[in-house]
């Protein structure tokens, strides 16, 4: 397996803002098969409206 030596990771906590109409949105699942699993969505403000990519992550906090 490689090593990540040239890259710059940030932990995401909370909800944060990346960019000008980018946000980072963090919530902690309170669904019983879930529960405690943090998910982070990116969201991206259009024109029109947002539009919402989720993602899970799949640790314990």
């Amino acid at each position: 397996m490689g090593t990540w030596t040239d890259t710059n990771l940030t932990l995401v906590a909370e909800s944060m803002s990346i960019g000008p109409h980018m946000r980072l949105v963090s919530l902690i699942s309170e669904k019983l098969a879930f529960k405690g699993l943090r998910e982070i969505s990116l969201v991206l403000d259009t024109l029109a409206d947002q539009v919402v990519f989720c993602g899970m992550f799949a640790s314990r906090h």
